[in-house]
């Protein structure tokens, strides 16, 4: 049978035409099915799935994109065969039945032949398919396979659905050409289960033996990596390649180098003679042939690498591959090192199921006969039991054997618990495969005893290890650590970093508690290292340095277990010297919520200590970080204890520098609750304490705290010298998020003076900082600055792809609070855009996260946000009953910029519903408090309420005088609304020109927030 020259039938041509005794290019029936799959797509989403289809109902639409087009036949009744079983049967058809079909089709097209028909009546299973792969060269195995799923004749076992035939097809999508003809090796061996993934690591090989000089290629690893079935499938893959052939040559029942000779001559059915050494009638065999030899376990036979060595130099033809635990160290030795397939980034990835390690685990559950078990909702659970075992393929297959007794999230927990768990009772597995603690118990045994415990050492790094880590902690010197290495024990991990598999790593840890004492040596060494490397990396963290931060990041995991350990062993020393440095890291970083739970599991097991001094002052500096990292989180419940606590002990225990750390979130945590006085008082007690014992790191954060709460109660002045003061000391000292927060209000500050240019610039730097340090919530902030920024200016379409940015950040670090912040402005800027739905939408969700996180005083910041959407829709009932609750809160904590907002509001929704005395009362107060501020935005909108006011009134030229000084700040979805338009032309018809154009011209030459003091005066007395 010939196959079908490239090329693609004419237009509208129905399928029946390809079945005509010719197979079809593999990239076209690949393509074809992936049409065919759409179709049947779109019909099942329209409850229209044909059950029926026949290669005449699927016509080809289209050459170019091979879509195709059903018309199923009238009669319902296809040729037997086309039909699934069940459907032949007349049980009820459902997606696995359309499966079914699409699995027909592609079969007939590769093999240009029928499928043998099963019985229409009983629907009983047809002969065993014939092998795609023999009929076949080209078809790979992962697409024979698909394809045989797709045709079980088990409803249950067949592809569940057509996205799982789309996922099938979708990797061989793009075109393979023709491979020669079968010519299978000398000694073939097959697998269960399909080869899965190792994309990279086969080009590499083909590469190495086709394509270049290269003669001797040794595949090395750890056992059960998955090398014998790289190499073998490598092997299969390149018969054609070699005109004498491949040969696989399995050592695993060597038992001494000597024998090595006769075991490549037995697998080449080479018959030895005479008493000639064998090595030399062997060298003579293989001159001058193009073969390649595939030496599967030489590890055990290392000695052996000499006999190597002389084939290659006296045989000139052959090539060599050679799996193996260690390397021959061989001038003409080129070294394929190969890890765990690949493994998701984290469990709840939505391409999990693409991964290579998660498709062999669900092939293998299949394999064995729980297919039904691995559902969609089970991929986070088999992604963790990949990312638990490396992606090693031993451990995979070992673990899903107990995917008949364990569900996918009980398996994992057992493998985090006990090494011991992956192992398997199948009883043709050699012994050295049967679990995963045999593997390391044959490399262990293979080791010489001067490595092994320096190897043990290492396992106290959960998170791998530099070389200095290496010679500090462990006692390995470079060579040391080189022999490991190839004898696959230890994996680089990038340029100057090693790690250990993870349940390697398991195994080490119980030989080094063999040991008495040495595990608690070991994580002692361990423990003072890593304070000595945080102490340098000290400036670099707080000054947000990339490259200090990596080097951190990279630690992260060994930081936390040493923290555990220590608080745990007692060793307190160790805490107080790595907690301050780390929990600097986690708040340059953003990562508030780790910082929580760590000093969240340091708190009980510190007070459980005896209540000496040291013990005490670490417990309050816990507390205290505690505190922090609750306050940034917005989960502020609680953080006024915790800091009050720690408050009496430093004061007990005389810890002035930790005081003052405590005292400023006092203030804070004083000034969110509307508390000013006493957050004064609390910042002004931490400044004198931050004098007193030149503690200028903590004095700069004061400062610009200070500054917060001057621009709150509308001193713009005194608050921008704050924040300079506070920029200085911070650049001065290296402080990257102080940096940051000194930068934000400065912008702020300028925002609100109109100075548009230098705000765009302290908000744009303090985006960037916050890029290099990596803190995604400060990036946040200073993203949605930047859209308010391009709100002012009118520009509401950047200024939402602004904020859209922000929200994807924030949504994506997971922090509820930020989200809502982000919610809110989004909705101001869906608001000037006129899409009231859109922003009505993201509000309530604002508000439903702030209230659900007990944040009263931002809930009622989205509260009154929403009413200015409903007052725009109309809803002036609605708006002012929202203006009003907000109100009270921000009576209740004296919040000076949430009254004026929800009095605005009150003013414009009585006004709205003709109650001018209550419109009157609350514009007043608005103008009270707004006298002397210097805040234009928050001026301009208050005297566009008064416009209404003046309005009603009748006084047309004090509102026409208004309204040209707050034109220029008017937003955009008040300057567009019905309402304003309205003002204007009540204004022309009250007024002549010539009065209407001075009274405009007066306003314009006055600045808000001048016209709001003259007002003040004139209706408030005051």
């Amino acid at each position: 049978m010939t196959s079908a020259p490239d090329r693609w039938p004419a237009t509208r041509r129905s399928l029946r035409d390809l079945l005509i005794g010719e197979q079809q290019p593999l990239a076209h029936v690949v393509a074809l099915g992936e049409g065919l799959i759409g179709q049947l797509e779109r019909l099942r989403d329209r409850g229209e799935l044909p059950h029926r289809l026949a290669p005449e109902d699927i016509l080809i639409e289209d050459e170019t994109t091979h879509a195709v087009l059903l018309v199923p036949s009238a009669s319902g009744a296809p040729p037997s065969g086309y039909a699934s079983p069940e459907v032949a049967r007349g049980d009820a058809p459902d997606e696995r039945s359309a499966v079914w079909q699409v699995g027909v089709l592609l079969f007939e097209l590769l093999t240009g032949s029928a499928l043998e028909p099963h019985d229409g009546a009983g629907g009983e299973s047809h002969a065993a398919l014939p092998s795609l792969t023999a009929t076949r060269a080209d078809i790979p195995d992962q697409l024979a396979c698909a394809i045989y799923r797709m045709l079980d004749t088990d409803p249950d076992l067949r592809l569940q659905s057509l996205d799982e035939a789309r996922e099938a097809l979708s990797p061989h999508a793009v075109r393979r050409g023709p491979l020669p003809g079968d010519s299978p090796p000398s000694t073939s061996f097959t697998w269960a289960v399909p080869f899965v993934g190792r994309t990279a690591e086969m080009s590499r090989v083909r590469q190495i033996l086709t394509d270049s000089p290269a003669r001797l290629l040794t595949v090395l690893g750890p056992g059960g990596i998955g090398k014998s079935r790289l190499a073998f499938h490598a092997a299969q893959t390149l018969a054609e390649t070699f005109v004498d052939g491949v040969c696989i040559v399995p050592l695993g029942a060597v038992q001494s180098p000597a024998f090595i000779p006769l075991a490549i001559g037995n697998a080449l059915d080479f018959a030895f003679y005479g008493r000639r050494d064998p090595v030399e009638q062997l060298t003579g065999f293989l001159e001058g042939k193009n073969l390649l030899l595939v030496l599967d376990d030489f590890d055990r036979l290392i000695e052996g690498a000499d006999l190597i060595a002389t084939l290659l130099h006296h045989a000139n033809g052959p090539r060599i591959m050679i799996t193996s635990r260690s390397r021959l160290n061989l001038s003409e030795e080129t070294v394929l090192t190969i890890e765990g397939l690949s493994v998701p980034p984290d469990a709840d990835s939505p391409d999990a199921a693409g991964y290579a390690a998660v498709m062999l685990f669900r092939e293998h559950v299949r394999r064995i006969g729980a297919a039904s078990l691995v559902s969609e909702l089970d991929l986070p659970f088999v992604a963790r039991i990949c990312q638990l075992l490396d992606g090693v393929p031993l451990g995979i297959e070992q673990a899903a054997s107990w995917a008949r007794t364990l569900s996918c999230g009980a398996i994992a927990d057992e493998i985090a618990h006990d090494i011991d768990f992956v192992a398997t009772t199948v009883r043709d597995v050699p012994e050295q495969h049967r679990s995963m603690r045999a593997v390391f118990e044959r490399s262990w045994r293979l080791l010489e005893p001067a490595y092994r415990e320096p190897l043990a050492r290492t396992a106290v790094c959960p998170g791998g290890f530099r070389r200095d880590t290496a010679e500090a902690v462990a006692g390995l010197s470079l060579t040391s650590l080189g022999q490991l290495i190839d004898r696959s024990l230890i994996q680089r991990a990038g340029p100057y970093r090693y790690r250990l598999h993870e349940l390697l790593r398991h195994f080490l840890l119980e030989k080094l508690a063999e040991q008495q004492g040495e595990p608690g040596r070991t994580r002692a060494r361990h423990a003072e290292w890593l304070a000595a490397f945080l102490d340098t990396e000290d400036r670099g963290i707080r000054g947000g340095d990339p490259e200090s931060l990596a080097r951190v990041d990279a630690e992260s995991a060994n930081i936390n277990a040493t923290m555990e350990w220590a608080l745990r062993s007692g060793e307190i020393h160790v805490v107080e010297r790595i907690l301050d440095p780390l929990c600097t890291f986690l708040s340059v970083r953003g990562w508030h919520r780790l910082g929580d739970r760590l000093c969240g599991d340091a708190i009980p097991l510190l007070r459980g200590m005896p209540p000496d001094p040291a013990h005490r002052r670490l417990l309050a500096r816990c507390l205290s970080w505690q505190a922090s990292f609750q306050f940034r989180l917005g989960t502020r419940a609680g953080t006024r204890a915790l800091l009050e606590e720690s408050r009496g002990i430093q004061t007990e225990t005389g810890a002035i520098r930790d005081l003052a750390f405590t005292l400023r979130h006092l203030a804070l945590v004083a000034h969110s609750q509307g508390n000013s006085d006493e957050a004064t008082a609390f910042a002004e007690e931490a400044l004198a304490l931050c004098q007193s014992s030149g503690d200028q790191r903590m004095k700069a954060f004061v400062l610009g705290d200070m500054g917060i709460r001057a621009q709150a109660a509308g001193d713009y002045r005194a608050a921008r010298q704050l924040y300079g003061e506070s920029l200085a000391l911070h650049r001065s000292d290296g402080t990257v998020t102080g940096v940051i927060s000194s930068l934000t209000g400065l912008g702020t500050i300028c925002r609100s003076y109109g100075e548009e240019s230098p705000a765009r610039d302290y908000f744009e730097e303090s985006r960037s900082l916050s890029r290099q340090s990596g803190n995604r919530r400060s990036e946040v902030f200073a993203t949605m600055n930047l859209s308010n920024l391009a709100q002012d200016r009118g520009e509401n379409e950047q200024a939402l792809a602004l904020v859209t940015e922000a929200l994807g950040i924030a949504r994506e670090i997971s922090q509820p609070d930020t989200v809502a912040m982000c919610l809110c402005v989004m909705g101001n800027v869906y608001c000037e855009l006129a899409r009231l739905s859109e922003a009505q939408r993201v509000l309530e969700e604002s508000l439903a996260i702030r209230v659900k996180l007990g944040a009263t005083q931002e809930a009622a910041v989205s509260r009154t946000c929403l009413a200015d959407v409903l007052y725009l829709a109309g809803e002036f009932h609605r708006a002012g009953g929202l203006y009003a609750e907000s109100l009270r809160v921000f009576e209740r904590d004296n919040n000076r910029w949430g009254l004026v907002s929800s009095l605005r509001g009150l003013c414009d929704a009585h006004m709205a519903r003709g109650d001018l005395t209550a419109a009157t009362a609350a514009g007043e107060r608005m103008l009270a408090i707004l006298r002397g501020t210097s805040d234009r935005p928050h001026c301009a909108q208050a005297l566009e309420s008064w416009v209404g006011v003046l309005l009603a009134r009748g006084d047309h030229r004090r509102a026409a005088e208004l309204w040209g000084c707050v034109s220029g700040y008017l937003t955009t979805a008040r300057a567009g609304s019905g309402w304003w338009q309205g003002v204007r032309r009540e204004l022309e018809e009250a007024l002549s020109t010539a009065e209407l154009e001075e009274a405009i011209g007066g306003g314009g030459r006055t600045s808000p927030e001048e016209m709001v003091d003259r007002l003040a005066v004139e209706e408030c007395g005051s």
